[in-house]
């Protein structure tokens, strides 16, 4: 028989276990192509180092926080790495799901999955509200675990759905395998059919489990979202009309998806399952000139430029490598950002528009000979501002980012 190390067995019983995957968050019932939705957010991470002459940066502290429980995990150069503290400082729940959402003639996809070596048989129940949901399985796993060594303890273990380890003892290599179980897996969807709340109902190794479901008629987070009156949702009940919409041309003067609004009341109306956050209005910085006389590649000139910034520092520890709020820092290049926690503030847009202004003379040799000469000149007629919405959806906790870019042009006469 084949010899191999305690490595070995670790990578291999991660090879062969099933990774259990999060529950897909629902949806919203209606897609609206002028902003994105993203609802997985749980944790926040800062990193603390030094940036090199190159600049990269290293890390000397890592510090991850859970948006849901609270949990914090710091990590400092040179110490061991805590892989349970990490886990529990970045995840917001261990297990299988126990509330849910769902919108009336839309669907929640998601996974219910045994500890290894239990029995699971798939079967989903609704014991309530069967009027309101439909419950289709979609798939099954059937996966054998090996268990896998902690170098702390110096002993293998089984990782349980809470996140705890069962620990089954500093095995041999025929034990490994004698050890190996067998774990199940199902996937489903929900169907939401009317209003209201139902319950379904599993069983694990003889266990009942509840599963709490709220089917709402609008599982959208937001109601509405309005900028200088005018809305930026569209209503995609039938009948509307959508008149308030800021794109319809017979009220917008601008042109189609545009404002010619500076500045207004930028106002969010939550839906009664979710809370608003905060907001960050993220606008290009200002404009400066760079010249340069006869520099390393031979260029004489000058140019106009975005002030150059690296990203955007939501934390105020002067790097841009965290993600706070769901948002990576060093994402956004060369704009400056203004964090709000009302829901109805004034806010000016960004009216800077596109420029070039660029007139260089390159030139071959150190002796200045054979100038070749350059020049361009460009303004835009659009300036964007980009709006990051965050909230919390209060079912299934879990924390969502909606990104919405409102286009400044003067009006079109």
């Amino acid at each position: 028989m084949t010899k191999f190390s305690k490595l070995g067995a670790t990578a291999l019983a991660i090879a062969l276990s099933f990774t259990m995957v999060a529950p897909v968050t629902a949806k919203a019932d209606y897609e609206d192509d002028h902003y994105s939705v993203h609802e997985n957010t749980f944790y926040d991470r800062d990193y603390n180092g030094t940036y090199d002459e190159d600049g990269d940066f290293t890390a000397t502290t890592e510090i991850y926080k859970n948006k849901v429980t609270g949990d914090t995990y710091t990590w400092k150069k040179g110490e061991k790495w805590d892989g349970d503290a990490y886990r529990k400082a970045t995840k917001s729940w261990f297990g299988n799901p126990k509330k849910v959402q769902v919108g009336v003639k839309g669907a929640f996809k998601f996974q219910l999955s045994a500890e290894s070596g239990q029995e699971f048989d798939g079967k989903l129940k609704v014991k309530s509200g069967k009027g309101l949901v439909k419950v289709k399985q979609l798939g099954k796993t059937e996966s054998e675990v090996l268990p896998v060594y902690d170098s702390n303890a110096k002993q293998y273990y089984f990782t349980k759905n809470d996140g705890t380890k069962e620990y089954v003892g500093n095995l041999t290599q025929d034990q490994v395998y004698a050890a190996k179980r067998t774990r199940y897996s199902y996937t489903y969807a929900i169907y939401g059919k009317k209003a209201g709340s139902a319950k379904l109902q599993y069983k694990i190794a003889g266990k009942k489990y509840k599963i709490k479901v709220t089917v709402t008629d609008d599982s959208r987070p937001f109601k509405s979202i309005t900028f200088a009156g005018k809305s930026y949702q569209l209503d995609y009940n039938t009948g509307a009309t959508n008149p308030n919409y800021y794109a319809k041309q017979s009220s917008n003067k601008a042109g189609n998806f545009y404002t010619n609004k500076k500045k207004g009341k930028f106002r969010v109306t939550m839906n009664k399952n979710y809370k608003f956050v905060a907001m960050y209005v993220l606008k290009d910085t200002d404009y400066e000139t760079t010249n340069y006389t006869y520099d390393k590649n031979g260029y004489d000139g000058s140019s106009i430029d975005r002030k150059a910034v690296n990203g955007i520092d939501l934390n105020n520890d002067g790097d841009f490598e965290d993600e706070i709020d769901g948002i990576t820092e060093k994402s956004y290049e060369n704009v400056s950002f203004t964090k709000y926690t009302k829901k109805s503030p004034k806010i000016k847009l960004n009216t800077s528009f596109e420029k070039i202004d660029t007139n260089t003379t390159r030139y071959d040799g150190a002796g200045k000979t054979n100038p070749v000469k350059y020049s361009q000149k460009y303004t835009g007629d659009v300036a964007d501002t980009t709006i990051l919405i965050v909230y919390q959806n209060k079912i299934t906790k879990g924390y969502g980012l909606k990104t919405i870019t409102i286009n400044y042009r003067k009006a079109v006469k």
